[in-house]
């Protein structure tokens, strides 16, 4: 299967962060049960950890479209 790639800041925003995963919010509905990489570029150089998507849910509708909160556990 092939991995999504999700870029923090770029494409999606996190919400939370722990040692078991990471709650992402946009404009991309994420899958539940795919694989995807997660790319981080706070530290400058770009960090990718592997996540499957646990859940994804719409939390806002407007003009722009919906936008989604999604649940992901690291791998």
């Amino acid at each position: 299967m092939i991995r999504a790639r999700v870029e923090i800041g770029r494409e999606m925003q996190a919400l939370a962060e722990t040692p078991d995963g990471i709650e992402l919010t946009g404009r991309h509905r994420l899958h539940p049960g795919r694989p995807i990489d997660v790319i981080s570029r706070a530290t400058g150089a770009p960090v990718v950890r592997q996540a499957v998507v646990h859940s994804c849910r719409i939390v806002q509708l407007g003009s722009g479209g919906p936008i989604y909160v999604g649940e992901c556990r690291w791998q």
